[in-house]
């Protein structure tokens, strides 16, 4: 005779235990959780309150805590807008560009950069630029970068610059800047040249204009690949 629940020595079992909660999303966020057997819930049964992009979420009104401002899944909108106004589109209230899958936003950030850069263009496009970079979130604080670029592409005709530029993103921070980012973009004028670039990284994307001397063919068009690299720091700021 055994006791009830005795297992003989060396016999292995096995036990199938139940998940208590399975949140799943859609593209924009929109939050459902579920139990072991997939029934849905109308809460989390552990109380877990951050999900989608790692935010908070509050079950009650089914809405995003992003720190700059609060997110509806559901309608895929800011409620409030943007806090970098329009350098982050020309309807504040877009939440990641109307495009989650490819772009995150966790923090509601921007970037600013200003400095020199030296374009030309013959049968290719090359680009060398530096300058300094700062950026700002409510929930992490100010970041700061002294960085410089370079790279090269295609353009379409021959064409040289040099003068100074402005740039804005929306990468959570300047750190997020280095390494390989994108430009495409135009340049106008001769003896003054003035361009305008798109330009996009590993989760962010922006603008840049710059200003400067030129020579050549009055009007470029180009798209360039570029690395940037260089010292960053961070302030320190303890989340809410």
């Amino acid at each position: 005779m055994r006791p009830p629940g005795h297992r003989a020595p060396g016999r292995l079992s096995t036990f199938r235990v139940a998940s208590p909660a399975s949140p799943r999303y859609d593209a924009w966020g929109r939050t459902s959780a579920f139990d072991g057997n997939n029934n849905p819930l109308g809460i989390s049964a552990i109380g877990n309150r951050y999900g989608f992009q790692g935010r908070e979420y509050s079950w009650k009104s089914g809405l995003y805590y992003f720190r700059a401002s609060w997110a509806d899944p559901v309608t895929g909108r800011w409620l409030s807008p943007d806090p970098i106004g329009i350098s982050g589109g020309l309807n504040q209230y877009v939440f990641v560009g109307n495009n989650p899958v490819n772009f995150t936003d966790p923090l509601g950030l921007w970037t600013f950069a200003l400095g020199g850069t030296a374009q030309g263009t013959m049968s290719a496009s090359a680009e060398v630029s530096g300058g300094i970079a700062f950026g700002y979130s409510k929930g992490s604080g100010w970041s700061f970068g002294v960085l410089f670029s370079s790279g090269g592409g295609i353009g379409a005709l021959p064409n040289l610059s040099a003068g100074g530029f402005v740039q804005w993103t929306s990468a959570k921070d300047v750190q997020q800047l280095k390494g390989p980012s994108g430009e495409v973009g135009i340049s106008v004028g001769e003896a003054l040249a003035i361009g305008a670039d798109y330009v996009f990284g590993q989760g962010y994307q922006g603008g840049q204009v710059s200003v400067g001397a030129g020579a050549g063919v009055p009007f470029d068009l180009h798209v360039r690949g570029v690395v940037t690299g260089g010292p960053t720091w961070k302030s320190k700021k303890s989340c809410p």
